[in-house]
Protein backbone atom coordinates (compact mmCIF):
# COMPACT_ATOMS: atom_id res chain seq x y z
CA UNK A 1 0.00 0.00 0.00
CA UNK A 2 1.43 3.33 -0.99
CA UNK A 3 1.71 5.96 1.64
CA UNK A 4 2.99 9.52 1.60
CA UNK A 5 4.43 10.30 4.92
CA UNK A 6 4.51 13.47 6.83
CA UNK A 7 3.75 17.01 6.36
CA UNK A 8 4.44 19.15 9.33
CA UNK A 9 3.81 22.76 9.88
CA UNK A 10 5.52 24.58 12.67
CA UNK A 11 4.43 28.11 13.44
CA UNK A 12 6.70 29.87 15.89
CA UNK A 13 6.02 33.06 17.81
CA UNK A 14 7.59 34.40 20.98
CA UNK A 15 7.97 31.75 23.67
CA UNK A 16 6.15 32.64 26.88
CA UNK A 17 6.15 29.37 28.84
CA UNK A 18 7.43 25.85 29.11
CA UNK A 19 4.01 24.16 29.19
CA UNK A 20 3.74 21.50 26.48
CA UNK A 21 0.56 19.87 25.17
CA UNK A 22 0.19 17.37 22.33
CA UNK A 23 -2.71 15.72 20.53
CA UNK A 24 -1.62 12.41 18.99
CA UNK A 25 -4.10 10.52 16.77
CA UNK A 26 -3.71 7.11 15.15
CA UNK A 27 -6.39 6.11 12.65
CA UNK A 28 -5.66 2.54 11.55
CA UNK A 29 -8.99 0.65 11.49
CA UNK A 30 -10.88 2.09 8.52
CA UNK A 31 -12.68 -1.13 7.63
CA UNK A 32 -13.71 -2.99 10.82
CA UNK A 33 -15.00 -5.92 8.75
CA UNK A 34 -11.46 -6.70 7.57
CA UNK A 35 -8.34 -7.73 9.43
CA UNK A 36 -6.01 -4.87 10.34
CA UNK A 37 -3.26 -6.69 8.43
CA UNK A 38 -5.37 -7.24 5.29
CA UNK A 39 -3.37 -5.41 2.60
CA UNK A 40 -6.43 -5.35 0.32
CA UNK A 41 -8.42 -3.29 2.78
CA UNK A 42 -8.18 0.41 3.60
CA UNK A 43 -6.75 -0.42 7.04
CA UNK A 44 -3.36 0.95 8.03
CA UNK A 45 -1.59 -1.47 10.37
CA UNK A 46 1.30 0.91 11.08
CA UNK A 47 -0.66 4.10 11.79
CA UNK A 48 -1.55 3.33 15.42
CA UNK A 49 1.91 1.89 16.13
CA UNK A 50 3.49 5.09 14.79
CA UNK A 51 1.17 7.26 16.86
CA UNK A 52 2.04 5.35 20.04
CA UNK A 53 5.73 5.76 19.30
CA UNK A 54 5.35 9.53 18.94
CA UNK A 55 3.23 9.67 22.10
CA UNK A 56 5.94 7.94 24.15
CA UNK A 57 8.64 10.23 22.75
CA UNK A 58 6.69 13.39 23.59
CA UNK A 59 5.80 12.18 27.08
CA UNK A 60 9.55 11.76 27.61
CA UNK A 61 9.99 15.46 26.80
CA UNK A 62 7.41 16.57 29.39
CA UNK A 63 4.43 16.92 27.06
CA UNK A 64 0.91 16.42 28.36
CA UNK A 65 -0.32 14.08 25.62
CA UNK A 66 -3.95 13.59 24.61
CA UNK A 67 -3.90 10.24 22.79
CA UNK A 68 -6.75 9.07 20.55
CA UNK A 69 -7.27 6.11 18.21
CA UNK A 70 -9.68 5.33 15.35
CA UNK A 71 -11.76 8.50 15.42
CA UNK A 72 -14.82 9.05 13.27
CA UNK A 73 -15.71 12.52 12.03
CA UNK A 74 -17.47 13.69 15.18
CA UNK A 75 -14.79 12.21 17.45
CA UNK A 76 -12.03 13.84 15.40
CA UNK A 77 -13.66 17.25 15.69
CA UNK A 78 -14.20 16.74 19.44
CA UNK A 79 -10.56 15.79 19.88
CA UNK A 80 -9.57 19.10 18.31
CA UNK A 81 -11.84 20.95 20.74
CA UNK A 82 -10.32 19.06 23.69
CA UNK A 83 -6.85 19.91 22.39
CA UNK A 84 -7.70 23.59 22.03
CA UNK A 85 -9.13 23.70 25.57
CA UNK A 86 -6.01 22.03 26.99
CA UNK A 87 -3.66 24.61 25.46
CA UNK A 88 -2.79 27.46 27.82
CA UNK A 89 -1.50 30.74 26.45
CA UNK A 90 2.16 30.58 25.56
CA UNK A 91 2.31 26.76 25.50
CA UNK A 92 4.02 24.51 22.98
CA UNK A 93 1.32 22.70 20.97
CA UNK A 94 2.10 19.56 18.94
CA UNK A 95 -0.48 17.88 16.70
CA UNK A 96 0.41 14.48 15.24
CA UNK A 97 -1.93 12.50 12.96
CA UNK A 98 -1.29 9.07 11.44
CA UNK A 99 -3.94 7.80 9.06
CA UNK A 100 -5.51 8.45 5.67
CA UNK A 101 -5.42 11.97 4.22
CA UNK A 102 -5.91 13.42 0.75
CA UNK A 103 -6.11 16.65 -1.17
CA UNK A 104 -9.05 17.96 -3.15
CA UNK A 105 -8.66 21.14 -5.19
CA UNK A 106 -5.40 21.96 -3.34
CA UNK A 107 -6.98 21.60 0.12
CA UNK A 108 -5.66 18.86 2.42
CA UNK A 109 -8.16 16.77 4.40
CA UNK A 110 -7.84 14.23 7.22
CA UNK A 111 -10.01 11.17 6.61
CA UNK A 112 -11.79 9.82 9.73
CA UNK A 113 -12.51 6.09 10.11
CA UNK A 114 -15.83 4.65 8.98
CA UNK A 115 -16.15 7.41 6.38
CA UNK A 116 -18.53 6.86 3.47
CA UNK A 117 -18.50 9.66 0.89
CA UNK A 118 -20.93 10.23 -1.96
CA UNK A 119 -18.68 10.75 -5.00
CA UNK A 120 -21.30 12.85 -6.77
CA UNK A 121 -21.29 15.29 -3.85
CA UNK A 122 -17.56 15.23 -3.19
CA UNK A 123 -17.14 18.95 -2.39
CA UNK A 124 -19.89 19.04 0.21
CA UNK A 125 -18.93 15.63 1.60
CA UNK A 126 -15.32 16.63 2.28
CA UNK A 127 -16.53 19.73 4.08
CA UNK A 128 -17.90 17.35 6.71
CA UNK A 129 -14.39 16.05 7.47
CA UNK A 130 -11.45 18.01 8.93
CA UNK A 131 -9.15 20.15 6.82
CA UNK A 132 -5.55 20.60 7.92
CA UNK A 133 -6.18 24.34 7.92
CA UNK A 134 -8.87 23.76 10.57
CA UNK A 135 -6.25 22.31 12.90
CA UNK A 136 -3.97 25.30 12.36
CA UNK A 137 -6.85 27.71 12.95
CA UNK A 138 -7.74 26.04 16.26
CA UNK A 139 -4.15 26.35 17.47
CA UNK A 140 -3.73 29.87 16.08
CA UNK A 141 -6.71 31.08 18.05
CA UNK A 142 -5.10 30.14 21.37
CA UNK A 143 -2.06 32.43 20.94
CA UNK A 144 0.30 29.63 21.91
CA UNK A 145 4.05 29.98 21.56
CA UNK A 146 4.83 27.13 19.18
CA UNK A 147 2.41 25.32 16.90
CA UNK A 148 3.49 22.04 15.33
CA UNK A 149 1.23 20.16 12.93
CA UNK A 150 2.59 16.81 11.84
CA UNK A 151 0.80 14.54 9.36
CA UNK A 152 1.95 10.97 9.00
CA UNK A 153 -0.68 10.31 6.38
CA UNK A 154 -1.52 7.66 3.82
CA UNK A 155 -2.44 9.18 0.48
CA UNK A 156 -3.30 6.29 -1.79
CA UNK A 157 -6.74 7.74 -2.54
CA UNK A 158 -8.89 6.24 0.21
CA UNK A 159 -11.94 7.10 -1.93
CA UNK A 160 -11.48 4.27 -4.42
CA UNK A 161 -14.90 4.83 -5.96
CA UNK A 162 -14.07 8.46 -6.78
CA UNK A 163 -11.05 8.15 -9.10
CA UNK A 164 -9.32 11.53 -9.64
CA UNK A 165 -12.35 13.89 -9.75
CA UNK A 166 -10.11 16.56 -8.28
CA UNK A 167 -9.01 14.28 -5.44
CA UNK A 168 -5.40 13.18 -5.38
CA UNK A 169 -3.53 10.59 -3.38
CA UNK A 170 -0.81 13.14 -2.63
CA UNK A 171 -1.02 16.26 -0.48
CA UNK A 172 -0.97 19.78 -1.84
CA UNK A 173 1.72 22.22 -0.79
CA UNK A 174 0.62 24.80 1.80
CA UNK A 175 1.59 28.24 0.57
CA UNK A 176 -0.49 30.64 2.62
CA UNK A 177 1.20 30.22 5.96
CA UNK A 178 2.35 33.17 8.06
CA UNK A 179 5.89 34.30 8.71
CA UNK A 180 7.46 32.16 11.41
CA UNK A 181 6.33 28.85 9.96
CA UNK A 182 8.00 25.60 8.99
CA UNK A 183 6.31 23.35 6.44
CA UNK A 184 7.75 19.91 5.94
CA UNK A 185 6.99 17.02 3.62
CA UNK A 186 8.88 13.77 3.54
CA UNK A 187 8.41 14.01 -0.22
CA UNK A 188 8.09 16.91 -2.61
CA UNK A 189 4.50 18.12 -3.05
CA UNK A 190 2.57 15.94 -5.46
CA UNK A 191 4.65 12.79 -4.94
CA UNK A 192 4.02 9.60 -3.00
CA UNK A 193 5.98 7.38 -0.64
CA UNK A 194 5.68 3.80 0.53
CA UNK A 195 3.91 2.73 3.68
CA UNK A 196 6.10 1.72 6.63
CA UNK A 197 8.95 3.97 5.55
CA UNK A 198 10.08 4.36 9.15
CA UNK A 199 9.45 8.09 9.31
CA UNK A 200 7.76 7.97 12.73
CA UNK A 201 10.76 6.05 14.04
CA UNK A 202 13.12 8.74 12.74
CA UNK A 203 10.97 11.50 14.26
CA UNK A 204 11.05 9.67 17.61
CA UNK A 205 14.82 9.22 17.39
CA UNK A 206 15.29 12.88 16.52
CA UNK A 207 13.18 13.91 19.53
CA UNK A 208 15.43 11.82 21.77
CA UNK A 209 18.84 12.46 20.19
CA UNK A 210 18.59 16.03 18.90
CA UNK A 211 16.42 17.69 21.54
CA UNK A 212 19.37 20.01 22.29
CA UNK A 213 18.94 21.56 18.82
CA UNK A 214 16.30 24.13 17.84
CA UNK A 215 13.07 22.32 16.93
CA UNK A 216 13.49 23.21 13.25
CA UNK A 217 16.95 21.60 13.16
CA UNK A 218 15.76 18.64 15.22
CA UNK A 219 13.06 17.82 12.68
CA UNK A 220 15.51 18.28 9.81
CA UNK A 221 17.60 15.49 11.30
CA UNK A 222 14.63 13.15 10.84
CA UNK A 223 14.18 14.31 7.22
CA UNK A 224 17.80 13.63 6.38
CA UNK A 225 17.58 9.99 7.49
CA UNK A 226 14.60 8.97 5.35
CA UNK A 227 15.96 7.03 2.39
CA UNK A 228 12.79 5.72 0.73
CA UNK A 229 11.73 9.10 -0.63
CA UNK A 230 12.97 12.66 -1.07
CA UNK A 231 12.30 14.79 1.98
CA UNK A 232 11.23 18.41 1.71
CA UNK A 233 11.16 21.21 4.22
CA UNK A 234 10.22 24.85 3.76
CA UNK A 235 10.96 27.31 6.55
CA UNK A 236 10.26 30.94 7.27
CA UNK A 237 11.48 31.01 10.87
CA UNK A 238 13.87 33.63 12.15
CA UNK A 239 15.29 34.48 15.55
CA UNK A 240 13.88 31.50 17.46
CA UNK A 241 16.11 28.82 18.96
CA UNK A 242 13.53 26.89 20.98
CA UNK A 243 14.80 23.44 22.01
CA UNK A 244 12.98 20.63 23.82
CA UNK A 245 16.00 20.33 26.13
CA UNK A 246 18.68 22.89 26.94
CA UNK A 247 20.02 24.31 23.71
CA UNK A 248 23.63 23.70 22.82
CA UNK A 249 25.76 25.89 20.57
CA UNK A 250 25.52 24.79 16.94
CA UNK A 251 27.63 25.49 13.89
CA UNK A 252 25.28 27.87 12.05
CA UNK A 253 27.43 27.94 8.93
CA UNK A 254 27.18 24.15 8.76
CA UNK A 255 23.40 24.28 9.26
CA UNK A 256 23.07 26.86 6.47
CA UNK A 257 25.04 24.61 4.15
CA UNK A 258 22.67 21.71 4.91
CA UNK A 259 19.67 23.96 4.24
CA UNK A 260 21.15 24.99 0.91
CA UNK A 261 21.58 21.37 -0.13
CA UNK A 262 18.01 20.57 0.90
CA UNK A 263 16.57 23.48 -1.09
CA UNK A 264 18.57 22.54 -4.16
CA UNK A 265 17.23 18.99 -3.86
CA UNK A 266 13.66 20.30 -3.58
CA UNK A 267 13.99 22.40 -6.73
CA UNK A 268 15.45 19.50 -8.68
CA UNK A 269 12.65 17.19 -7.56
CA UNK A 270 9.98 19.74 -8.42
CA UNK A 271 11.38 20.19 -11.93
CA UNK A 272 11.20 16.44 -12.41
CA UNK A 273 7.55 16.30 -11.25
CA UNK A 274 6.56 19.21 -13.53
CA UNK A 275 8.19 17.49 -16.51
CA UNK A 276 6.29 14.26 -15.80
CA UNK A 277 2.98 16.11 -15.42
CA UNK A 278 3.47 17.91 -18.73
CA UNK A 279 3.97 14.52 -20.36
CA UNK A 280 0.74 13.24 -18.76
CA UNK A 281 -1.18 16.31 -19.96
CA UNK A 282 0.15 15.84 -23.49
CA UNK A 283 -0.79 12.15 -23.46
CA UNK A 284 -4.25 12.93 -22.12
CA UNK A 285 -4.85 15.49 -24.90
CA UNK A 286 -3.57 13.11 -27.55
CA UNK A 287 -5.69 10.17 -26.38
CA UNK A 288 -8.81 12.26 -25.74
CA UNK A 289 -9.35 10.89 -22.23
CA UNK A 290 -12.10 11.89 -19.84
CA UNK A 291 -12.15 15.74 -19.80
CA UNK A 292 -12.33 15.77 -15.99
CA UNK A 293 -9.03 13.87 -15.76
CA UNK A 294 -7.40 16.39 -18.10
CA UNK A 295 -8.75 19.32 -16.03
CA UNK A 296 -7.42 17.77 -12.81
CA UNK A 297 -3.98 17.18 -14.31
CA UNK A 298 -3.79 20.75 -15.58
CA UNK A 299 -4.83 22.14 -12.19
CA UNK A 300 -2.16 20.11 -10.51
CA UNK A 301 0.45 21.30 -13.02
CA UNK A 302 -0.63 24.92 -12.57
CA UNK A 303 -0.24 24.63 -8.79
CA UNK A 304 3.28 23.24 -9.07
CA UNK A 305 4.32 25.84 -11.65
CA UNK A 306 3.05 28.57 -9.33
CA UNK A 307 5.02 27.04 -6.42
CA UNK A 308 8.14 27.05 -8.57
CA UNK A 309 7.79 30.76 -9.30
CA UNK A 310 7.14 31.75 -5.67
CA UNK A 311 9.74 29.48 -4.08
CA UNK A 312 12.82 31.54 -3.21
CA UNK A 313 16.00 30.30 -4.82
CA UNK A 314 18.62 28.99 -2.39
CA UNK A 315 21.29 31.45 -1.44
CA UNK A 316 24.94 30.65 -1.06
CA UNK A 317 26.03 30.41 2.58
CA UNK A 318 28.70 32.71 3.94
CA UNK A 319 32.21 31.28 4.23
CA UNK A 320 32.69 29.10 7.33
CA UNK A 321 33.57 31.05 10.47
CA UNK A 322 36.85 30.08 12.11
CA UNK A 323 35.86 29.17 15.66
CA UNK A 324 39.40 29.80 16.88
CA UNK A 325 39.90 33.24 15.30
CA UNK A 326 38.44 35.39 18.08
CA UNK A 327 40.28 33.57 20.90
CA UNK A 328 37.18 34.17 23.00
CA UNK A 329 37.60 33.03 26.59
CA UNK A 330 35.76 29.75 27.42
CA UNK A 331 34.64 29.27 23.81
CA UNK A 332 34.50 25.60 22.83
CA UNK A 333 36.04 24.71 19.46
CA UNK A 334 36.90 21.52 17.56
CA UNK A 335 39.35 20.78 14.78
CA UNK A 336 38.87 18.31 11.93
CA UNK A 337 40.75 15.04 11.66
CA UNK A 338 41.98 13.77 8.28
CA UNK A 339 39.03 11.35 8.29
CA UNK A 340 36.63 14.33 8.30
CA UNK A 341 35.47 13.55 11.84
CA UNK A 342 35.74 16.16 14.56
CA UNK A 343 38.48 16.02 17.17
CA UNK A 344 37.82 16.47 20.89
CA UNK A 345 36.23 19.62 22.34
CA UNK A 346 38.78 22.25 23.35
CA UNK A 347 38.12 25.23 25.63
CA UNK A 348 39.90 28.48 24.76
CA UNK A 349 41.50 30.16 27.78
CA UNK A 350 42.45 33.83 27.51
CA UNK A 351 45.55 33.67 29.72
CA UNK A 352 46.72 36.30 32.20
CA UNK A 353 48.62 36.73 35.48
CA UNK A 354 48.04 34.35 38.36
CA UNK A 355 49.78 32.83 41.37
CA UNK A 356 51.13 29.28 41.17
CA UNK A 357 51.76 27.05 44.17
CA UNK A 358 50.56 27.07 47.77
CA UNK A 359 52.16 28.37 50.96
CA UNK A 360 50.08 25.89 52.96
CA UNK A 361 50.84 22.83 50.85
CA UNK A 362 53.79 20.51 50.35
CA UNK A 363 57.32 21.88 50.02
CA UNK A 364 57.21 20.94 46.34
CA UNK A 365 54.38 23.51 45.93
CA UNK A 366 56.55 26.37 47.21
CA UNK A 367 57.44 29.15 46.87
CA UNK A 368 54.24 30.70 45.59
CA UNK A 369 55.17 32.72 42.52
CA UNK A 370 53.41 34.87 39.96
CA UNK A 371 53.26 33.59 36.38
CA UNK A 372 51.99 35.04 33.13
CA UNK A 373 50.01 32.62 30.96
CA UNK A 374 49.54 33.34 27.28
CA UNK A 375 46.26 32.30 25.58
CA UNK A 376 45.91 28.59 24.77
CA UNK A 377 43.24 25.89 24.55
CA UNK A 378 42.81 22.91 26.87
CA UNK A 379 40.76 19.76 26.43
CA UNK A 380 37.31 20.09 27.95
CA UNK A 381 37.63 16.47 29.07
CA UNK A 382 40.38 13.95 29.73
CA UNK A 383 41.27 11.86 26.66
CA UNK A 384 38.84 8.96 26.59
CA UNK A 385 39.39 5.29 26.02
CA UNK A 386 37.41 5.61 22.78
CA UNK A 387 39.57 8.48 21.50
CA UNK A 388 42.76 6.60 22.34
CA UNK A 389 41.37 3.51 20.56
CA UNK A 390 40.98 5.54 17.34
CA UNK A 391 44.64 6.54 17.58
CA UNK A 392 45.73 2.92 18.08
CA UNK A 393 43.55 1.73 15.20
CA UNK A 394 45.04 4.32 12.83
CA UNK A 395 48.68 3.82 13.85
CA UNK A 396 48.92 0.27 15.28
CA UNK A 397 50.64 1.88 18.25
CA UNK A 398 51.61 -0.28 21.22
CA UNK A 399 51.74 1.32 24.65
CA UNK A 400 54.58 0.85 27.11
CA UNK A 401 52.33 -1.46 29.12
CA UNK A 402 51.69 -3.65 26.08
CA UNK A 403 55.36 -3.77 25.10
CA UNK A 404 56.82 -4.52 28.50
CA UNK A 405 55.44 -5.80 31.74
CA UNK A 406 51.85 -4.57 31.81
CA UNK A 407 50.43 -1.91 34.12
CA UNK A 408 50.32 -1.31 37.88
CA UNK A 409 46.68 -1.55 39.01
CA UNK A 410 44.75 -1.28 42.25
CA UNK A 411 42.68 -4.48 42.34
CA UNK A 412 40.53 -3.75 45.39
CA UNK A 413 42.89 -4.37 48.28
CA UNK A 414 46.42 -4.03 46.87
CA UNK A 415 48.50 -2.74 43.97
CA UNK A 416 49.44 -5.42 41.44
CA UNK A 417 51.46 -5.26 38.23
CA UNK A 418 50.27 -7.83 35.71
CA UNK A 419 51.14 -8.30 32.07
CA UNK A 420 47.46 -8.45 31.07
CA UNK A 421 46.80 -5.00 32.51
CA UNK A 422 46.99 -2.19 29.93
CA UNK A 423 44.73 0.54 28.52
CA UNK A 424 42.34 -2.11 27.20
CA UNK A 425 42.07 -3.90 30.56
CA UNK A 426 42.54 -1.71 33.63
CA UNK A 427 41.27 -4.24 36.24
CA UNK A 428 37.77 -2.73 36.32
CA UNK A 429 35.01 -2.14 33.78
CA UNK A 430 35.27 0.94 31.55
CA UNK A 431 33.26 2.27 28.61
CA UNK A 432 34.62 4.36 25.76
CA UNK A 433 33.65 7.62 27.51
CA UNK A 434 35.85 6.90 30.54
CA UNK A 435 39.36 8.37 30.66
CA UNK A 436 42.04 6.20 29.10
CA UNK A 437 44.28 4.71 31.81
CA UNK A 438 47.52 2.73 32.04
CA UNK A 439 49.17 5.17 29.63
CA UNK A 440 52.68 6.49 30.21
CA UNK A 441 54.07 9.95 29.50
CA UNK A 442 55.65 8.40 26.39
CA UNK A 443 52.23 7.14 25.26
CA UNK A 444 50.65 10.54 25.82
CA UNK A 445 53.39 12.23 23.79
CA UNK A 446 52.86 9.74 20.94
CA UNK A 447 49.15 10.55 20.98
CA UNK A 448 49.59 14.34 20.77
CA UNK A 449 52.18 13.96 18.01
CA UNK A 450 49.64 11.94 15.99
CA UNK A 451 46.85 14.42 16.79
CA UNK A 452 48.98 17.36 15.62
CA UNK A 453 49.63 15.57 12.33
CA UNK A 454 45.95 14.62 11.90
CA UNK A 455 44.72 18.19 12.43
CA UNK A 456 47.74 20.16 11.16
CA UNK A 457 47.50 22.12 14.44
CA UNK A 458 49.91 22.47 17.38
CA UNK A 459 48.53 19.91 19.83
CA UNK A 460 50.67 18.94 22.82
CA UNK A 461 50.50 18.14 26.53
CA UNK A 462 49.78 21.18 28.71
CA UNK A 463 52.61 22.67 30.68
CA UNK A 464 52.43 22.46 34.47
CA UNK A 465 51.80 26.21 34.72
CA UNK A 466 48.95 26.02 32.17
CA UNK A 467 47.44 23.06 33.99
CA UNK A 468 47.31 24.81 37.36
CA UNK A 469 46.00 28.01 35.79
CA UNK A 470 43.14 26.00 34.21
CA UNK A 471 42.47 23.98 37.36
CA UNK A 472 42.12 27.11 39.47
CA UNK A 473 39.82 28.73 36.90
CA UNK A 474 40.27 32.17 38.44
CA UNK A 475 39.98 30.99 42.07
CA UNK A 476 42.53 31.08 44.91
CA UNK A 477 41.10 28.29 47.11
CA UNK A 478 42.39 24.73 47.47
CA UNK A 479 39.96 23.53 44.81
CA UNK A 480 38.20 25.36 42.01
CA UNK A 481 34.95 24.69 43.94
CA UNK A 482 36.26 26.20 47.20
CA UNK A 483 38.12 24.82 50.22
CA UNK A 484 36.11 21.59 50.26
CA UNK A 485 35.61 18.90 47.63
CA UNK A 486 32.62 16.51 47.51
CA UNK A 487 31.71 13.43 45.47
CA UNK A 488 29.08 15.54 43.69
CA UNK A 489 31.96 17.67 42.35
CA UNK A 490 34.74 15.15 41.75
CA UNK A 491 35.45 11.43 41.56
CA UNK A 492 37.88 10.66 44.43
CA UNK A 493 38.18 8.96 47.84
CA UNK A 494 36.12 11.16 50.16
CA UNK A 495 36.52 8.90 53.21
CA UNK A 496 39.43 11.16 54.25
CA UNK A 497 38.14 14.68 53.59
CA UNK A 498 40.28 17.78 53.33
CA UNK A 499 40.61 19.52 56.73
CA UNK A 500 37.15 19.82 58.32
CA UNK A 501 35.12 19.08 55.19
CA UNK A 502 32.27 16.51 55.25
CA UNK A 503 33.18 12.81 55.10
CA UNK A 504 31.99 10.96 51.99
CA UNK A 505 32.42 7.60 50.28
CA UNK A 506 35.39 6.18 48.41
CA UNK A 507 35.27 5.86 44.64
CA UNK A 508 36.01 2.40 43.25
CA UNK A 509 36.87 3.34 39.65
CA UNK A 510 36.71 6.04 36.98
CA UNK A 511 33.48 7.62 35.72
CA UNK A 512 32.56 9.10 32.34
CA UNK A 513 34.54 12.23 31.52
CA UNK A 514 31.24 14.10 31.09
CA UNK A 515 29.93 13.19 34.55
CA UNK A 516 29.83 15.55 37.55
CA UNK A 517 30.38 19.30 37.47
CA UNK A 518 32.79 21.38 35.37
CA UNK A 519 34.78 24.18 36.96
CA UNK A 520 34.08 27.87 36.36
CA UNK A 521 35.68 27.68 32.92
CA UNK A 522 33.76 24.63 31.70
CA UNK A 523 36.56 22.07 32.25
CA UNK A 524 35.72 18.64 33.69
CA UNK A 525 37.62 16.45 36.17
CA UNK A 526 40.67 18.57 36.85
CA UNK A 527 40.18 17.25 40.39
CA UNK A 528 40.16 13.44 40.61
CA UNK A 529 39.13 10.71 38.16
CA UNK A 530 42.64 10.28 36.64
CA UNK A 531 46.10 11.74 37.20
CA UNK A 532 47.09 13.83 34.19
CA UNK A 533 50.52 13.98 32.62
CA UNK A 534 51.98 17.42 31.78
CA UNK A 535 55.04 18.32 29.72
CA UNK A 536 57.35 19.36 32.57
CA UNK A 537 60.20 17.51 34.19
CA UNK A 538 60.01 17.16 37.97
CA UNK A 539 61.68 19.73 40.23
CA UNK A 540 61.58 19.42 44.00
CA UNK A 541 60.25 22.98 44.39
CA UNK A 542 59.57 26.16 42.44
CA UNK A 543 62.88 27.88 43.12
CA UNK A 544 64.00 29.46 39.82
CA UNK A 545 60.83 28.28 38.07
CA UNK A 546 59.82 30.08 34.84
CA UNK A 547 57.65 33.16 35.25
CA UNK A 548 55.59 32.34 32.15
CA UNK A 549 53.73 29.32 30.77
CA UNK A 550 56.72 27.52 29.29
CA UNK A 551 57.40 23.90 30.27
CA UNK A 552 60.23 23.60 32.82
CA UNK A 553 62.51 20.87 31.48
CA UNK A 554 65.78 19.31 32.66
CA UNK A 555 67.77 16.22 31.79
CA UNK A 556 69.52 15.37 35.08
CA UNK A 557 66.40 14.07 36.87
CA UNK A 558 64.31 11.95 34.52
CA UNK A 559 60.87 12.20 36.10
CA UNK A 560 57.73 13.79 34.71
CA UNK A 561 54.99 15.71 36.54
CA UNK A 562 51.43 14.48 37.12
CA UNK A 563 48.55 16.67 38.31
CA UNK A 564 44.98 16.48 39.60
CA UNK A 565 44.70 13.30 41.65
CA UNK A 566 42.56 10.32 40.69
CA UNK A 567 39.59 8.17 41.63
CA UNK A 568 41.86 6.38 44.12
CA UNK A 569 43.23 9.47 45.91
CA UNK A 570 42.02 11.46 48.90
CA UNK A 571 41.09 15.14 48.61
CA UNK A 572 44.52 16.52 49.57
CA UNK A 573 46.06 14.94 46.46
CA UNK A 574 43.35 16.46 44.27
CA UNK A 575 44.10 20.09 45.19
CA UNK A 576 44.78 22.58 42.38
CA UNK A 577 48.39 23.04 43.50
CA UNK A 578 49.26 19.43 44.37
CA UNK A 579 52.07 17.78 42.37
CA UNK A 580 53.55 14.31 42.03
CA UNK A 581 55.96 12.55 39.67
CA UNK A 582 56.63 9.31 37.79
CA UNK A 583 59.06 7.95 35.21
CA UNK A 584 58.21 8.70 31.55
CA UNK A 585 57.33 5.03 31.10
CA UNK A 586 55.37 4.85 34.37
CA UNK A 587 51.75 3.73 34.11
CA UNK A 588 48.89 2.83 36.42
CA UNK A 589 45.15 2.33 36.36
CA UNK A 590 44.83 5.80 37.87
CA UNK A 591 46.90 7.71 35.25
CA UNK A 592 45.63 9.38 32.07
CA UNK A 593 46.05 12.75 30.34
CA UNK A 594 44.36 15.60 28.50
CA UNK A 595 45.67 17.69 25.60
CA UNK A 596 46.45 21.36 25.00
CA UNK A 597 46.61 23.37 21.76
CA UNK A 598 48.47 26.51 20.75
CA UNK A 599 46.34 29.31 19.32
CA UNK A 600 49.10 30.88 17.20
Amino acid sequence: MLRIIVCFLLLITEVYAEQRVALVIGNCLYDPTKSLEDDKSRNLPNACKDALLIKESLVGKKFEVLYRENLNTQELKQALIDFKNALPKGAIGWFYYAGHAMQHESINYLIPVRTEINCDLLNSELLKTVAVQDVLNEMQGKNIAVKIIQLDACRDNPLEKCPLRGAFNTLASMNNVPQGSIIGFSTAPGTRAFDASGYAKEIALAIQEYSHLPVEQMLKQAHKKISSQTSWLHTSVSGNDLCLDQCEEVDKAKILQVELQEKEKILQERDKIIFELKQQVADAQKNQVNPQILIDLMKRLETLEKDKITTPQPIQPPPPVDCWATKEHQKVCRDKLLSGNEAMEMVILKGGNTNMGSGLGEKSEQPVHKINIKPFALGKYEITKGEFAQFVEKTSYQTDAEKAGGCKAWTGNKWETKKEFNWRNVAFEQTNDHPVLCVSWNDAMAYVKWLAKETAKKYRLPTEAEWEYAARAGTTKSFSFGDCLTREQANFNAEKPFKNCPIGTASQQTVSVTNLKPNNWGLFHLHGNAWEWVQDSWHNNYKNAPKDSRAWQQTTFNKKVQRGGSWKNVATSCRSSYRTKASPDGRGNDIGFRVARDLD
